[in-house]
């Protein structure tokens, strides 16, 4: 049936071109033999040179409400007097779909007139095993066949192409490699704003174009398209579908990502502010992992340095914005850290000289906060054996208050651990002997406990470059935290050092980053502490 069906078509096509016969002697269906014949001549009509775009019989086309931002689609149902158009090759409607065959190095094309300016096509395209590619293209004209395409190839790309003069002209403006379509059904859309073109593989969008090389501004229709390349092509289509962007408003990023640093291991935030309707945000990471969310974007855990960027599009087009985001670290440098101070204190004593059996020594000590008022220890004649000592000048006004005890045991030397900075410590000690009969104090000593060291201030810092973009350079550091650095440049070897930036901050751990935005071939960079 379907057979009988694409024939009748046939004869109906020849008939609609004939005006010879008169209506009062119809031509009649042809018998058998004749309709092979007749299939014979529309071939060898099919593979003439190009002619002038001549009208054919389809079906009836789908409209849809005009509030709904639609203002075509055709989803190739049964029916006729559709206002497709088609030009060298072959088409059959089949099975809800439009199917165009081209042979090698030749195309098939169907195109509707139209005089639509900022619009979007998009349709189900499934190559043949052996097709070259298919496309949807806008703003075509009719009268050169100059229109913009959006490709999908059986190798393995999917690009946007700029057309002239019946197909003979056309110059890719960008492209990008995918995986091999097969034989699968792919979503291809293109859009237009102006002279913004972007193009969508399966609702996600692979390529942003603007054209500035004569730019195709007038109005005009929709296309589809195959190509025989080496061999014959066979591509399917369904579900055209346009959308007219005049009324939309097409996404402007109006404050974009700044390259800064995210620290190793905790969270980062990126986030931009852009106008329009309808705004889809899809994030990438230097890794290439693509996000759909929306203008804020947090990574949980942040481990990856480089290149991140979001592209903000709605149906009207879209705009993207990139930083380089470096990686800093929660260590501190050790010199940027105090010196550990002296917190102990070993203390030595002469054995005590009574003639009881000592059993052992009490350790006394206490502190405060200030030194004692006229406090005095012993003054020794360093002239002399230590023990027992010959006290030259008696100490005066001891502390005498104690707040802590450690009996040492039957030893003449101990280490108190555990002082605190900045405290004034006295000592005393004393002897017990088999009957737990204790001394008097022995003379008294003083201890300052000192204040932590604080660290020797780095005079240089060392930079990490990371260029990012053109006339885009990072400077990266790790000094002391919350320092300020003066970053210095000079254009050449042996010239004046500038000053480029002064207070550059570093974070609590000590990281900083700058961005030069130079048009400089060549630059040297310095980091100066302040």
């Amino acid at each position: 049936m379907k057979q009988i069906i694409s024939l009748f078509l046939a004869v109906a096509f020849v008939l609609t071109g004939c005006v010879t016969k008169s209506p009062s002697n119809p031509t009649q269906i042809p018998s058998n033999p004749e309709m092979a014949q007749l299939k014979q001549n529309l071939s060898a009509r099919i593979n003439m040179p190009p002619l002038p775009p001549m009208p054919t019989v389809s079906r009836n086309l789908t409209t849809l409400k005009a509030d709904s931002g639609l203002i075509f689609y055709d989803p190739f149902n049964s029916g006729t007097a559709t206002r497709w158009t088609f030009y060298q090759g072959s088409h059959l409607f089949t099975s809800g779909i439009l199917r165009l065959n081209a042979v090698a190095g030749n195309g098939a094309y169907a195109y509707v007139k139209t005089n639509w300016t900022n619009v979007s096509i998009s349709a189900d395209i499934k190559l043949g095993a052996s097709s070259w590619g298919g496309a949807v293209g806008l703003r075509y004209n009719p009268t050169n066949g100059a229109n913009y395409q959006a490709w999908i190839y059986g190798s393995g790309r999917f690009a946007i192409k700029k057309y002239s003069n019946w197909f003979n002209t056309s110059t890719e403006l960008i492209g990008v490699p995918i995986s091999v379509p097969g034989t699968t059904i792919n979503n291809v859309k293109l859009a237009i704003v102006n002279n913004v073109l972007t193009a969508y593989l399966n609702n996600t969008l692979l390529l942003t174009y603007t054209d500035t090389s004569s730019p195709l501004t007038n109005g005009g229709g929709i296309a589809l398209t195959t190509w025989g390349g080496g061999g014959a092509a066979t591509t399917d289509f369904d579900n055209v579908t346009v959308y007219d962007l005049s009324q939309v408003l097409a996404p402007s990023i109006v404050s974009g990502l700044s390259s800064d640093l995210g620290i190793q291991g905790q969270a980062k935030t990126l986030s931009v502010t852009a106008t329009g309707t309808g705004l889809t945000y899809i994030w990438k990471t230097p890794s290439g992992i693509t996000t759909v969310g929306t203008n804020t974007y947090t990574i949980d855990n942040f481990q990856e340095a480089g290149q991140y960027s979001v592209t903000v599009t709605n149906a009207s087009g879209a705009d993207f914005s990139t930083a380089f985001i470096a990686i800093g670290t929660t260590n501190i440098l050790s010199d940027c850290l105090p010196q550990s101070p002296k917190t102990s204190v070993t203390l030595a004593w002469c054995p005590s000289q009574g003639t009881n059996v000592i059993a052992g020594y009490r350790l006394y000590y206490g502190s405060t906060n200030s030194p004692v008022a006229g406090w005095q220890g012993d003054t020794y004649d360093t002239n002399q054996p230590p023990c027992p000592g010959v006290i030259l000048i008696p100490g005066v006004n001891w502390y005498h208050t104690y707040t802590n005890m450690t009996d040492v045991g039957n030893v003449i030397n101990a280490t108190v651990t555990n002082l605190i900075s900045g405290n004034i410590y006295y000592f005393a000690v004393t002897a017990y002997d088999t009957y737990a009969l204790e001394s008097d104090y022995s003379d008294e000593v003083e201890f300052n406990v000192p204040l932590p060291l604080l660290p020797s201030p780095l005079t240089n810092a060392s930079l990490t470059i990371n260029i990012f973009g053109p006339g885009q350079i990072q400077l990266q550091a790790k000094v002391c935290p919350s320092a300020r650095t003066t970053i210095l440049y000079q254009q050449n070897v042996g010239q004046p050092w500038n000053v480029l930036a002064t207070n550059v901050t570093a974070d609590v751990y000590g990281n900083f980053s700058y961005v030069d935005n130079t048009t400089d071939t060549i630059r040297f960079y310095r980091a100066l502490l302040q």
